[in-house]
C-alpha cells in the first residue's frame, strides 16, 4: 500500500496556482468501454478509475480550483490523512450508535466486505505511477484524490445507491454531478 505522508499546508504551498495541471482529452468509447466492463464484473474498480479518466478532460481542473479555494478543501490539503483516520476508527463511528450516518456506513461497509479505504488502494493498485506522479509532482491534486476515494463509500450510503451495475451508474452520474 502507498505511504500517505502529510503534505504541504495552502500557506506553504498555494494550491490554485497549477500551471501544468494534468489533464487528458475526453474519450467517450474508452468511457464506454469502461463503464461495460463496470456492469460486467462490480468488484473491478479499475474501471470506474478509467471512466472518470475518460470523461473528466479538464473538468477536474475546474472542480479542483474551486475546492481548493474553499475552506473545506484547504483543511483537507492541508492534512488529507484526517478523514482516513475518521474512516478508519471503528469504535469512534460505533460510539455515535444505532440509527446514524456513521452506523448505516459501517453496515454498509461489512454487509459489503468493504475497506474504507478500498478506493484509494484500489486507485493505486489500477494507476500506480500516476498516483506516483501525482503524489510528487501535484500534492495537493494527490490530497484532493485520497479523499475524493474515501467518499466514493460514504456516497453509496448517502444515496442509497446499491453496488449493482445501476447504482454504479447512477453514483458515476451523481458524483459527476457533484464534482
Amino acid at each position: 500500500m502507498p505511504d500517505t505522508q502529510t503534505i504541504e499546508t495552502p500557506e506553504q504551498s498555494a494550491p490554485a496556482d497549477i500551471s501544468d495541471f494534468p489533464a487528458y482529452p475526453v474519450d467517450l468509447w474508452a468511457a464506454w468501454k469502461a463503464f461495460r466492463g463496470l456492469v460486467r464484473d462490480k468488484e473491478d474498480t479499475r474501471y470506474v478509475f478509467k471512466f472518470f479518466h475518460a470523461v473528466n478532460g479538464r473538468s477536474y481542473e475546474t472542480f479542483f480550483r474551486e475546492f481548493a479555494a474553499s475552506d473545506y478543501g484547504q483543511r483537507i490539503i492541508a492534512d488529507h490523512e484526517q478523514l482516513g483516520c475518521v474512516l478508519m476508527d471503528r469504535k469512534a463511528l460505533e460510539s455515535y450508535g444505532p440509527g446514524t450516518f456513521a452506523a448505516a456506513y459501517l453496515h454498509y461497509l461489512d454487509t459489503e466486505n468493504l475497506s474504507p479505504l478500498g478506493v484509494y488502494e484500489a486507485n493505486w493498485a489500477n494507476a500506480p505511477e500516476e498516483m506516483a506522479a501525482y503524489k510528487a509532482d501535484w500534492p495537493h491534486l494527490y490530497a484532493v484524490s485520497y479523499m475524493m476515494n474515501l467518499t466514493h463509500d460514504l456516497y453509496h450510503v448517502l444515496t442509497g445507491y446499491s453496488r449493482d451495475p445501476l447504482g454504479e451508474a447512477l453514483l458515476l452520474m451523481w458524483t459527476g454531478t457533484q464534482t
